[in-house]
């Protein structure tokens, strides 16, 4: 018996398989360029999404003069922070707590309020706690507290600033040891001599802009300062040292999940003038002696000077 052919049903076979060879193929060249070729540009796009740098200043170096007399210097401020991280089971209650009341009110519940409500709750319950201890009638405004909670979330926010002995003492012996409030420690620019050699010194300020050029991860900063005139800017690089860093995880709401690797700050470098600082006073006394009202401290006699004096 002779057997039946269907050389048209075959090409049609043939057809198909050459199709899903080359879907295939397109399948297993797109996955290959995605994971192998874009394999760095997602790792970033992931980094970036899913990390956060935070930038520590250092503090910066000290500076003398002659005969290592201390010009300039770093003092101790203390402050009192609350990171959102630490109250985030409280916000979650107190969030809950104003959505069952508005129910049982039946009112209309308006959620995202009701959680700006719940995070002010729970922030000035702490502010009061602190106002307490320390005798303080601080403050915070809504909008202070809601532009950091949308901008600088992994960051403390400061319930209280540059504390006196006293008040650090009492809070020290009176805050529950489980308590998110803590004391941190920040640094502000002394100069002994008070406006001796102003004009030489210079002064620092609080840098309006102080993010760094990094563009790998979305980087949060503290306060730093920078030299604004005199040696304080003339040597601003070699004083404000190397700065630190904490890179922390973070989950989709922006909290803080998982430290992952940190750098401490360095010092920055101290700097020697050959300025004769009680010469400098005296210049200033004399000179002022003579214009009264007139003088404006910082701006000494002149004298000559042979080299190496």
């Amino acid at each position: 018996m002779k057997r039946l052919q269907f050389p048209s049903c075959h090409r049609r076979i043939a057809f198909l398989a050459l199709c899903f060879l080359l879907v295939f193929l397109f399948l297993a060249g797109g996955l290959f360029y995605r994971q192998i070729i874009q394999h760095s540009y997602f790792r970033q796009k992931e980094k970036r999404q899913n990390q956060r740098r935070i930038i520590i200043p250092a503090p910066r170096g000290d500076i003398y003069g002659r005969n290592g007399r201390l010009l300039v210097c770093n003092r101790p401020i203390f402050d009192l922070h609350l990171y959102f991280n630490d109250i985030r089971q409280e916000i979650r209650k107190a969030h809950a707590q104003l959505i069952r009341q508005s129910k049982e009110q039946k009112r209309a519940v308006d959620y995202p309020q009701l959680q700006r409500e719940a995070r002010k709750n729970v922030v000035h319950r702490y502010l009061d706690l602190a106002n307490a201890l320390t005798g303080r009638r601080e403050t915070i405004a809504d909008k202070t507290l809601e532009r950091h909670y949308r901008e600088s979330l992994l960051l403390p926010i400061t319930i209280l600033s540059n504390l006196s002995n006293q008040e650090y003492i009492r809070l020290v012996d009176r805050l529950p040891p489980q308590s998110p409030l803590y004391l941190a420690t920040n640094y502000y620019r002394f100069y002994p001599h008070k406006t001796a050699a102003c004009h030489v010194l210079g002064y620092v300020a609080t840098a309006l802009e102080n993010t760094p050029h990094q563009t790998d991860l979305k980087t949060l900063n503290f306060a730093e300062k920078m030299g604004k005139t005199g040696i304080e800017l003339a040597q601003n690089q070699s004083l404000s040292g190397k700065n630190g860093e904490q890179i922390f995880s973070v989950d989709p709401s922006g909290f803080r999940a998982d430290y992952i690797r940190g750098e401490p700050p360095k010092k920055g470098r101290d700097c020697t003038l050959s300025i004769d600082i009680d010469l400098q006073i005296a210049a200033e006394n004399a000179l002022g002696d003579k214009l009264g009202k007139r003088h404006r401290p910082g701006r000494p006699l002149r004298r000559s000077l042979r080299p190496g004096q």
